[in-house]
Parts: C-alpha cells; structure tokens; sequence
C-alpha cells in the first residue's frame, strides 16, 4: 500500500527537512511505482537456473536492466532477487483527491477508499486506464 504522505513529522523519516508539495508528491509517486515495476520484472520467468554442474546461476538473456533514469530516481536495476511466482505484489493506493484518484486510475489494483455513497465509490474506483471503465467493488 502506498499513500504520498503529508505531514512534515514523515518528510523528517525520509532524509527532508520538510513534505515535498502536493503535486510534486503524486508525480514522484507514480515514477516510483513506475520503477519498483520495471524492477519487479528485471528477471523472466525462468531467468535462473542454478545449474551446479555448469556453474550458471541464471541465463543472461533473460535478465533486463531498467536504467531508469526520471525526475526522482535513477535506478539501473535489475532487481537483485528472482521473481515472486505472482510476478508483481498487489499495488494497494489510498486517497481520494483528484490526483490520488488519478494516481490510482494509473497504477493501483485496490483503491482504499471511503465513499459515502455509491456514487461516490463509482466516481473513486474507476479501473486503471485500459480497462474500459470497470468498476472495483469497495468495503465500507
């Protein structure tokens, strides 16, 4: 789960002296999450063999370098572990602002939310882009 942050006591947890601003925050936040994906798929599948006999840990071809290079990070990558059989973890993000719902809408599989209504709950959990408006189901 992954949420901006908006109190300074945090900022002070993270190397700041003070909370980066409101729309600086969400940017960075998607190219973080855009990152720790490409990281997240640094390795096929079948990427390591741990063949004692020949040595070889895992095959060349299959490991792919991110190089990421943004406005927030730079990470060459790869991931130094191999895959999670599910390939990615549940990407989990709360917030209800218009950019946390945009936010959302681009990276999220679960949106944590507390709508006071239906359509409040349809207006925050619109599927990712792609997807053709499908609804998520919310707990209340």
């Amino acid at each position: 789960m992954f949420v901006t942050s908006w109190s300074e006591a945090e900022a002070l947890n993270f190397n700041r002296a003070s909370q980066l601003e409101y729309a600086t925050r969400y940017a960075r936040a998607r190219e973080f999450v855009d990152v720790v994906k490409g990281l997240w798929d640094s390795w096929d599948t079948d990427a390591f063999l741990y063949d004692k006999t020949s040595g070889q840990f895992y095959d060349e071809r299959k490991r792919h370098v991110l190089d990421h290079q943004g406005t927030y990070f730079a990470v060459r990558g790869p991931l130094n572990v191999a895959p999670a059989p599910q390939r990615h973890p549940v990407i989990v993000q709360a917030g209800a602002s218009q950019d946390g719902r945009a936010l959302a809408a681009a990276t999220a599989d679960v949106v944590y939310c507390l709508p006071d209504t239906l359509e409040a709950a349809r207006g925050l959990l619109r599927r990712r882009e792609g997807a053709h408006g499908a609804i998520w189901p919310c707990a209340r």
